[in-house]
């Protein structure tokens, strides 16, 4: 007797469980029997698959992953879990609980001692005596369809050619018991061992033959022979036509949850795209180990991504990725396999702990120490946060971290009621009143001018009103303004401002070293406070309004305070200002009859009382200059250079903004300039060191020793010296 088992890569179920079936020695009948083994097995058929799921069996595949999938038991009539292989298994195959118990429990569901379909490898025996045109039965045919008409999860493939299969006539006999067999004679009789033919040694003998190549043809061990049970076969008809199965590869789904998409078709996606025809609101994009499986993928109804467990997921792949765990609130990183993971999984660290670790700051992300953990502080242990951070303190422990502080000084900042649902009572510090006032605060997104308590504000911003235009007083050992006095005075770089009581007068920030030639100030506040400012135009102390804040240092109690600190004079110079002191406070003081009293580029100017006898800018020639009277209200009588008249005349000087043409006596003004007398009987011009009065007609000189060297209508007057030694108009006497 041959053993024969077809090839299982022909058959198209390579790797599938075996069934085994066995047909007898022929008989002599028009057909041969059909026998099944029993009783290890239930009753099966062969024939096309049935259209119903529920009727076929468990079928793990051959793939190598372990997909959960369920699948219904027609013997308990109900669904079951079991792990796919991803590869070549059958229609009884559900991917939820629910899509199992709708389509085959209840009226769907096979009955007991129903014909289950078994789409297996077949292995039978065969012996030679038999019909030669015998052939090995064959599997269950794969379903032929044109392209695109193939159902979900199959390939279509090339039609394959068909395997002629013998008709089985009807037995006249029995069924034999189990145990027993036919005889040679047709009658039943006890089972024994069949006979293995070999050598001497219990060795099997292949006889090769003739021909071609020797196939392979493996036998049964010793000892071994199948019971038979004959198994009425339906009436002869016509051949049957089937197709050997074809094996389709099919791919496990990279989603763990629902459909792909409502067509069952996947939707590549790219991370962290926003793009809206990507995935619809219900999903969310898995990223896989290729684009294949990056694919939109259906998400459960109000799961929250950060809640859900870890999932390493199924396959091959061995992928570095992050999760959140929420017991210890911290992103955490895992190994993904690829495959059917959830939505808490992600690429990178920093997308992890954006989308799940609560962030309460407002600015920036928390701190986090050398191990990458978040650095937990409390508002009686605010060291855990270096510098640049600031303690928030949140509405739990896990909310209480290191967060960014932007500005140096909290207690400027503005009141932030934050975000979030809590209502928590803090105090603030408000910078306008100078007063620590309550709030609540929200727990998240606020910034650090945010106390538990009304004492810790005051003991970290200066409850007190800062009278100082520009930064911040002097403060004592208590942290408040230290007051100031004459008896007490600033140190450099500051000023004492005078308010309007005692908490308001402390060392303020000067904005210079002179406080004469700050612009006066008003202040703020509501208060009216007689003062007195220099005025720099005018170099005059005058009267003022302040309102008690807020000022600068050109402020003084009385006059007498203000002109002993400012220069206070009036600006006699005509044009620009006088020429100032070493200590630059008060003018140089000069003598009108000292000529180096003042620099060569500046004159004396000669006013009425010493402190108008100052040097001014714009030194020229006295004698070339035009009489002014200047400014003033008490006019005295002064002498000028006529330079049309070539004399020293008098005129009434106002006492200020004059020139340098102004000479006390007529004698000091003959000295500095050329007073001319005019030899001549009939005077008509003069132009003496070249100044010219008279720009169409001028004198001669002549000399002794050249009397006729006038023109024929003059004549030589003979003078003192050369000077009056002229030519004269008219005839000579």
């Amino acid at each position: 007797m041959f053993h024969s088992t077809t090839n299982n890569a022909s058959s198209g179920l390579a790797g599938k469980a075996m069934r085994h079936y066995a047909v007898p020695a022929y008989t002599g009948s028009s057909s041969p029997q059909l026998y099944a083994v029993q009783p290890q097995y239930p009753q099966y058929y062969f024939g096309p698959q049935p259209t119903n799921p529920c009727l076929l069996p468990q079928q793990v595949g051959t793939g190598p992953y372990r997909i959960p999938r369920w699948y219904f038991n027609p013997a308990r009539q109900a669904c079951e879990l079991f792990y796919w292989s991803g590869c070549c298994g059958n229609s009884n195959n559900f991917q939820t609980y629910h899509d199992c118990q709708k389509r085959c429990e209840g009226g769907n569901a096979a009955k007991p001692n129903t014909v289950v379909f078994v789409p297996f490898t077949l292995t039978f025996t065969m012996k030679p005596t038999g019909n030669s045109n015998l052939k090995p039965l064959p599997t269950a045919p794969t379903a032929s369809c044109p392209p695109n008409e193939c159902p979900p999860g199959h390939v279509s493939v090339p039609p394959t050619p068909l395997i002629q299969v013998p008709q089985v006539a009807p037995s006249p006999r029995p069924p034999v018991p189990v145990g027993q067999r036919v005889g040679p004679n047709g009658q039943i009789v006890p089972s024994s061992p069949l006979p293995v033919p070999g050598g001497p040694n219990g060795v099997p003998v292949v006889q090769s033959g003739q021909g071609g190549p020797v196939p392979q043809r493996p036998v049964f061990p010793p000892r071994v022979e199948p019971t038979f049970v004959p198994v009425t076969a339906a009436p002869v008809a016509p051949p049957i036509q089937l197709r050997p199965i074809i094996p389709v590869p099919e791919s496990p789904s990279p989603c763990s949850y629902g459909e792909l998409t409502p067509a069952s078709q996947p939707l590549q996606c790219q991370p962290g795209s926003t793009v809206a025809q990507t995935c619809s609101g219900e999903q969310f994009c898995h990223v896989g180990a290729s684009p294949q499986t990056t694919v939109c993928c259906p998400k459960p109804a109000d799961a929250d991504p950060c809640n859900q467990p870890i999932n390493n997921g199924i396959g091959n792949a061995n992928l570095q990725r992050w999760y959140f765990n929420s017991m210890a609130q911290q992103c955490q990183p895992m190994q993904y396999r690829g495959l059917q993971g959830n939505e808490n999984n992600f690429l990178t660290q920093n997308a992890c702990q954006v989308q799940c670790q609560v962030n309460p700051c407002r600015v920036g992300i928390p701190f986090r120490g050398p191990s990458g953990g978040l650095a937990y502080c409390s508002a009686n242990d605010a060291s855990e946060c270096p510098t640049g951070y600031y303690c928030h303190i949140g509405g739990s422990p896990a909310t209480s971290v290191c967060c960014q502080a932007l500005d140096v000084n909290l207690c400027k900042e503005s009141k932030e009621e934050g975000e979030g649902l809590e209502r928590l009572i803090r105090y603030y510090f408000d910078v306008e009143r100078k007063e620590c006032l309550p709030f609540e605060y929200r727990g998240f997104k606020g910034n650090p001018n945010n106390f538990m308590s009304k004492l810790a504000c005051e003991r970290r911003c200066p409850v007190w009103v800062n009278p100082c235009a520009k930064g911040q007083p002097i403060l004592d050992l208590t942290n408040k303004p230290e007051l100031c006095h004459l008896a007490k005075p600033c140190p450099p770089n500051y000023y004492c401002h005078i308010g309007f009581n005692d908490d308001t007068t402390v060392c303020c920030p000067a904005s210079a070293a002179n406080p004469c030639v700050v612009p006066y100030s008003q202040g703020t506040g509501n208060h009216i406070i007689n003062r007195w400012y220099f005025n720099s135009i005018s170099r005059q102390c005058e009267r003022f309004v302040y309102k008690g804040s807020h000022g600068n240092e050109n402020n003084f109690l009385v006059r007498d305070q203000c002109e002993a600190t400012c220069p206070s004079f009036a600006n006699p110079c005509p044009t620009g200002e006088p020429l100032m002191d070493s200590n630059q406070i008060r003018p140089r003081f000069c003598d009108v009859f000292d000529e180096f009293s003042c620099p060569d580029t500046h004159f004396c100017h000669f006013g009425l009382t010493n402190k108008t006898q100052v040097c001014c800018p714009g030194k020229v020639d006295p004698c070339l200059l035009a009489q002014s009277r200047g400014e003033g209200h008490i006019p005295e009588p002064r002498w000028y250079f006529d330079i049309s008249q070539k004399q020293c005349l008098t005129f009434l000087f106002n006492g200020m903004k004059g020139n340098g043409n102004n000479f006390a006596t007529k004698e000091a003004c003959e000295r500095k300039c050329p007073v001319f007398v005019d030899p001549c009987p009939d005077s008509f011009s003069l132009n003496v060191n070249g100044i010219e009065y008279h720009p169409s007609v001028h004198y001669q000189k002549c000399s002794v020793l050249a009397p006729n060297s006038c023109p024929v209508d003059q004549w030589c007057h003979i003078g003192e010296d050369a000077s009056t030694t002229l030519c004269c108009p008219n005839e000579s006497p």
